[in-house]
């Protein structure tokens, strides 16, 4: 991965220099699995904040979702964190995506993507939320419609034990919904 995908288009490890974290190594894996295809229509994603340290994919198309990607990341630790998010995200809708260096091109045929975007019958952009190592570490896609509005998430299981946990958390939910909560 190199500012504006290099010549391939693909992901490239981070250069020797400065040692990536386990986010860099797990972020490799993981678009592997979400995205397995190698011909067909792309896609191109930014990667923030920096390809050694990924925390968050958002799709450069789309001005509106990578500023709701950004601005929906995480909960924020501190009221200044949470203003410095808005900020951000603003200069982004703003036009300010455009200007960011570091960007991966994925395949769309055969991907999570592509498969969300039949189950849920319509045009979807995708941000990936990339946690911290933990055995327990599934990504998270933040499913928006192309004007930016959120319609959903969802886990993805990338292992036998996250896809059992992702499969208990959806028989949770069911649960949930069962029982006629009505907050």
């Amino acid at each position: 991965m190199s500012p504006r995908g290099g010549a391939d288009g693909g992901l490239r490890p981070p250069a020797p220099a400065a040692p990536a974290d386990g986010r860099a190594r797990y972020l490799r894996q993981v678009v592997g699995q979400l995205y397995p295809g190698r011909d067909g229509p792309s896609r191109e994603y930014l990667v923030l904040p920096h390809p050694r340290r990924p925390r968050l994919l958002a799709p450069a198309a789309s001005r509106r979702s990578v500023a709701t990607a950004v601005r929906r990341y995480a909960l924020p630790r501190s009221r200044s964190t949470a203003l410095l998010r808005q900020l951000a995200a603003t200069a982004l809708l703003s036009g300010g995506h455009r200007l960011l260096p570091y960007r991966l091109r994925v395949r769309l045929p055969g991907s999570i993507e592509e498969h969300l975007r039949e189950v849920l019958g319509g045009p979807l952009h995708v941000s990936i939320y990339i946690g911290p190592d933990r055995a327990n570490r599934k990504p998270v896609l933040h499913l928006m419609h192309p004007l930016g509005e959120t319609a959903g998430f969802a886990k993805v299981g990338t292992s036998a034990l996250t896809r059992s946990l992702v499969r208990a958390e959806a028989a949770a939910l069911v649960t949930l919904t069962r029982a006629g909560l009505r907050r």
